[in-house]
């Protein structure tokens, strides 16, 4: 589990947190919305984890407003693997 706290903060919280999206790499292409941090944050831990690992990513604005991502490949890989 340590690992795993460590690849998010590396791969995720260090380069977003307190930082003007507008101004990053990632988002000189697209408007950073929740909905585009989301499928960044969705590829970044794609790459850093063994694809079987990365089932699903939300992220939450606030309490009544989040956005979930999912594909319908890691829901397959999974009931085939169980």
């Amino acid at each position: 589990m340590l690992e795993l706290d460590g690849l998010v903060g590396r791969e995720v919280l260090e380069p977003f947190d307190h930082q003007n999206l507008n101004t990053l790499e990632s988002f000189r292409e697209r408007v950073p919305t929740t909905e585009n941090l989301l499928l960044e944050i969705r590829k970044r831990l794609e790459r850093a984890l063994p694809r079987r690992l990365t089932l699903a990513v939300r992220v939450e604005e606030t309490s009544n407003n989040f956005f979930e991502y999912w594909d319908e490949d890691s829901e397959k890989r999974l009931a085939r693997d169980v």
